[in-house]
């Protein structure tokens, strides 16, 4: 969803993964969009929050919730 910054994000996770070897993966990397995981979310009865503090990736963080019955 955030091009210009997944750019960074991208950049980081490479590094993290392939020349630091700080995370560990023998598969590809993959991302999923923000949208999509707030359409499964809402699909399935969850709220979601997104907290976006990052100005150079597209790191953020879903907090995602179960809705109340009733609400």
């Amino acid at each position: 969803d955030l091009k210009e910054r997944h750019k960074g994000t991208i950049l980081t996770e490479l590094f993290s993964v392939k020349l630091l070897k700080f995370n560990k993966s023998v598969n590809d990397l993959h991302f999923i969009s923000g949208e999509k995981i707030a359409q499964i979310a809402e699909r399935e009865g969850f709220s979601v929050l997104v907290i976006d503090d990052t100005k150079y990736t597209s790191n953020v963080i879903f907090v995602i919730q179960k809705l109340k019955q009733g609400a």
